[in-house]
């Protein structure tokens, strides 16, 4: 007649068990791992293949900076020095501060909420109110219109061009006959 088991011998056999599942266990992770792996080799892969192509891309763009902001110079230039230096010298300090910001925003590629159409402010002035959302605030800034500002714009918001443009050296270049 069968006796029944001791408690040590219940007890070796559950830790056999225990150690048979936790085998299991790590083969079935080993192999989840190795499956796995090949997969984020594939998405690693493909991650160094956009980024190699983005800046391939970054690469090829036009810089855009004060020699050929200037349709003098340069046909595809975004205004005039003329017009540019009656801007500069018509908008005042804050005008100015506004622009130069604008410029280190662009250059930085700061994401920015700009409407699609200038406003009027009392004076009978158009300008663009430029937003830049963060995590915790809001700003913005009044920047005046001057012909060209529409092209400058649209060349930030279609990506067109890699930008170096500093209000010093835009005033310089346009002072140059």
């Amino acid at each position: 007649m069968p006796t029944a088991p001791s408690f040590f011998g219940l007890l070796c056999t559950m830790k056999n068990l225990h150690s048979i599942h936790d085998a299991a266990r790590t083969l079935s992770e080993q192999s989840t791992r190795k499956e796995y792996g090949i997969i984020d080799a594939i998405l690693e892969y493909g991650e160094q293949q956009k980024s190699e192509i983005r800046q391939h891309v970054e690469e090829q763009k036009i810089l855009l900076n004060a020699e050929n902001f200037f349709t003098d110079t340069d046909p595809n230039g975004i205004t005039s020095k003329g017009v540019f230096l009656n801007y500069a010298i018509s908008v005042g300090k804050r005008g100015l501060l506004a622009f130069q910001q604008f410029l280190s925003d662009i250059g930085q590629k700061v994401k920015l909420e700009i409407p699609m159409f200038t406003t009027t402010d009392k004076d009978g002035n158009q300008y663009y109110w430029i937003t830049q959302r963060g995590k915790t605030t809001t700003r913005g800034y009044k920047l005046m219109h001057f012909d060209g500002l529409d092209r400058l714009i649209a060349a930030y918001q279609f990506d067109m061009y890699r930008f170096e443009l500093t209000l010093e050296e835009l005033f310089e270049e346009a002072k140059k006959a």
